[in-house]
């Protein structure tokens, strides 16, 4: 490999910097599914049985919505057999929600090995963050737990784009230290553009850039939300040097990460 990772850094940024500016970059398509999510979530009066209807068209949907509500963790008494069923146990706002982030995961694929690898841990890292949003809300009352759930799933979603655009490169698509470090350096901007693309709202594009500025002032609490699921996945000693100086703590009067419900969060995501 004749040039270093800088020269890479640099030259990435200015290629997608200049191809987003004149709408060029190349952008995954939206899921027929999730497309179908959007139009029904974008209704004033979306009904449990619309969504339903949706689910039971796709397999793997319907699969996870079982899987989930026939778990030991919901307690279902009885075995639940169908979309409607499961809709109407979660509840159509979670459901919705829910159903969006898991249509995306047939998106996180590459064609070579190393950024297979790359975009599939990002996928399950995604969904850590996810489940532990969900809880924040949940504590918190910052924003609804479903949209937050959702957030945690797209906070990482400008990986896409910029593996396909790595793949175009042989000296770097089976680099995985390259390729990681080119991907973290732009893909918090990329994701907001493509959230924008696939018009989600300005709240969710903000997401992958704001849950990010650990030490911005103003109140944005879907990505505060996922911030914070992203500083309690951290080491204890990185988490400790951030906690402190965060303007988190004092925005929303949180313990220390060792104590009461945030200890409970940390000790579910190091399982």
């Amino acid at each position: 490999m004749t040039d270093n990772l800088q020269d890479w850094l640099v030259r990435f940024h200015q290629d997608i910097s200049r191809a987003m500016a004149v709408d060029e970059l190349e952008l995954p398509t939206l899921p027929e599914i999730a497309t179908a999510l959007q139009r029904l979530s974008a209704k004033q009066e979306p009904s449990i049985s619309e969504l339903a209807a949706i689910v039971s068209q796709d397999s793997v949907l319907t699969a996870e919505f079982l899987r989930l509500t026939n778990s030991p963790l919901l307690g279902a008494r009885t075995k639940i057999g169908t979309p409607l069923q499961s809709i109407s146990r979660l509840g159509l706002d979670y459901s919705l929600n829910y159903a969006l982030a898991v249509s995306m995961e047939q998106l996180f694929v590459a064609s070579s090995q190393v950024l297979d690898n790359l975009v599939r841990n990002t996928w399950r890292q995604n969904q850590q963050i996810a489940r532990m949003s969900q809880q924040i809300a949940k504590q918190t009352g910052a924003c609804s737990p479903a949209q937050a759930y959702l957030a945690g799933s797209l906070h990482q979603i400008g990986v896409l784009p910029m593996v396909s655009y790595l793949d175009q490169y042989p000296e770097l698509r089976n680099n995985g230290i390259y390729a990681k470090k080119i991907i973290d350096g732009m893909q918090s901007l990329v994701g907001g553009h493509l959230l924008a693309q696939w018009r989600f709202s300005p709240a969710m594009q903000a997401v992958p850039k704001a849950c990010t500025q650990l030490y911005r002032q103003e109140s944005q609490p879907l990505a505060d939300t996922v911030m914070l699921a992203k500083i309690l996945s951290l080491p204890d000693n990185k988490r400790q040097e951030i906690w402190p100086s965060l303007p988190l703590v004092e925005l929303w009067q949180l313990p220390e990460p060792n104590q009461g419900w945030l200890a409970e969060l940390i000790t579910q995501a190091k399982q």
